[in-house]
């Protein structure tokens, strides 16, 4: 059985699996359900956490964490979208440490909050840069400028 039949099999409605290309997946998961998916690939499938960005979208923030299956030769991402009003996901970082700094970095420059990250602190901004404003977020359409 391979990584995506063992993903399919372990949380059946819970996610939803898009493939890209015959070595490109994408897990479309909960925000109450990153841990679990994350963990499940890290811990049970040996996958290696590559790296986790995130996009301003007009429905929140989503949250992809970019999973490397070598043997495989397999890249799986699990996409979670952040709320705009909350923009909160659990932190996977006490399971995964590599992703301490880059929850970090998306918490302070999209403002995504990681619930669970024992380091929550200015991280890339200077000691000065102005609360709440995160410098990756897009400007809000009602202060865009249209000709």
């Amino acid at each position: 059985m391979n990584t995506i039949e063992k993903l399919k099999e372990q949380f059946q409605a819970r996610i939803t699996i898009d493939a890209h290309s015959p070595q490109r997946y994408y897990v479309t998961v909960a925000g109450k359900d990153v841990r679990d998916v994350a963990r499940y690939l890290f811990k049970e499938l040996g996958a290696r956490l590559s790296t986790c960005t995130a996009v301003d979208t007009r429905a929140g923030f989503e949250v992809l964490y970019h999973f490397s299956l070598d043997k495989e030769g397999l890249l799986c991402t699990i996409k979670a979208l952040a709320p705009r009003e909350n923009p909160t996901l659990d932190s996977i970082c006490d399971f995964l440490p590599g992703a301490e700094w880059i929850e970090l970095e998306m918490n302070e420059l999209m403002g995504v909050n990681f619930a669970g990250n024992p380091r929550v602190r200015p991280f890339l901004l200077s000691d000065d840069f102005p609360a709440g404003v995160y410098p990756l977020r897009k400007k809000p359409e009602s202060d865009l400028q249209h000709d």
